[in-house]
């Protein structure tokens, strides 16, 4: 019912919801959900276990059907098929790092679990960016006092992914930065001086460097 007490979609759902960035509605109907316009016109077919806003500004659903997950845009056009066993990432331990969405990565990477439990990269627009090959993304522990978890260099717009307990560095393009994966850890210190966060690699079990500074000897 609007304003005017005019009903806009009729009383046939087990519930309704606004979503106030599209203008349309999240519906439920015999135990599954799907996104109507104003007018009625199904955008998303009721055939989902649940539906969930990834990305508003990019217009990014996460939808869960079978127990499997994938992305539809707020047209309903599949960006990634309900095939995979997990997207996005727990971001709690990566608040210091300026992650807000655990479903995109600087407004344009999308971390994804197959059921084999490998990591792969796609950006917004379903592209595959990297294989399925990842154990984990981030490195969300650190025995560096005073150090916080790291799963982006927003600076150099780099990933940390992991493999065999061990880390690199993947670009939004899908460059890994280095041969193999060498690194022990990577965390972050915020410099209290300046206010910004500096990024740190720890490799050969007591070396430690830099993280934007190698990135700039490397020429990125």
């Amino acid at each position: 019912v609007n304003t005017k007490k005019e009903f806009v979609l009729e009383a046939k759902y087990e519930s309704i919801s606004y979503l106030p960035a599209t203008t349309d509605f999240l519906v439920k109907s015999n135990g599954k959900y799907g996104i109507v316009t104003k007018d009625a016109t199904f955008k998303i077919r009721n055939v989902y276990d649940s539906i969930t806003i990834m990305d508003n500004e990019h217009g990014l659903y996460l939808v869960k059907q079978d127990k499997v997950y994938g992305v539809l845009n707020t047209s309903g056009d599949v960006i990634l098929a309900p095939e995979y066993k997990q997207i996005g990432i727990n971001i709690e331990k990566y608040a210091q790092n300026g992650v807000e969405n655990k479903y995109v990565f600087m407004d344009e990477i999308i971390p994804v679990k197959n059921n084999e439990d490998e990591w792969a990269l796609f950006n917004i627009k379903g592209e595959k960016k990297t294989e399925f090959k990842y154990s984990g993304i981030g490195c969300s522990s650190t025995s560096v006092s005073n150090s916080y978890p790291v799963v982006i260099i927003p600076s150099y717009k780099a990933i940390v992914v992991s493999k065999d307990k061990y880390y690199n560095f993947v670009t939004t393009s899908g460059e890994e930065l280095i041969s193999g994966f060498i690194l022990d850890s990577v965390y972050l210190k915020n410099n209290i001086t300046t206010g910004q966060n500096e990024f740190f690699m720890t490799y050969n079990s007591d070396k430690v460097m830099n993280v934007e500074s190698w990135m700039q000897n490397i020429g990125k």
